[in-house]
């Protein structure tokens, strides 16, 4: 690991006194730890956005159900276990 120093201030005395230089591009790590946040937030934001939209966009799109679908076929033998959107299929008495 290396050890960076990046100065901040220059004051006048040891600790306290009249500031003789500043450092204006400095960003505190707390700044920067905050913005790392918001960035995350903002993609989390997106993410629960698209995905509103695209079961809004499935809901809107209605498939008419095919003849030769598998309950047509086998009648009550295979049954969706909850929706059609890509939930596993369970035979009829299991739990």
């Amino acid at each position: 690991p290396r050890c960076v120093l990046e100065i901040v201030k220059i004051l006048d005395g040891s600790f306290s006194g009249k500031t003789i230089w500043s450092n204006r591009n400095y960003i505190c790590s707390r700044d920067l730890v905050a913005l790392q946040r918001m960035g995350r937030a903002q993609s989390y934001a997106q993410r629960v956005q698209a995905k509103e939209k695209r079961t809004e966009r499935l809901d809107k799109l209605h498939i008419e159900e095919s003849p030769l679908a598998m309950e047509n076929v086998f009648g009550d033998f295979v049954r969706d276990s909850e929706d059609r959107r890509g939930k596993k299929k369970r035979k009829v008495g299991e739990a």
